[in-house]
């Protein structure tokens, strides 16, 4: 799996439940686990850090380093050998 299909997955599902806890919020549903209810500000937090961690997965499948940046260890393009002697130290 490349980088970009990876983090567009992770985005997509973290995207998703944050979606579905949205709704469970909006709505007012009642959920329990094992007897224990959840409370609704536990989806709002929900919603949060899915929501957050979704859009830096689509943020971080589009990114590329600028000059001062170090270049990641894998991405879509294949690097040389040399190259990536280089950069993993060797």
């Amino acid at each position: 799996m490349t980088e970009k299909a990876y983090c567009r997955t992770a985005a997509s599902l973290f995207g998703l439940t944050a979606t579905l806890h949205l709704y469970r919020a909006l709505a007012g549903i009642p959920a329990s686990i094992g007897g224990w209810a959840v409370p609704l500000w536990l989806s709002w937090l929900s919603v949060a850090i899915g929501g957050g961690l979704a859009i830096a997965g689509w943020a971080a499948r589009t990114h590329r380093p600028s000059a001062g940046e170090p270049q990641p260890l894998c991405n879509d393009e294949r690097m040389p050998a040399a190259q990536m002697r280089n950069v993993r130290g060797w």
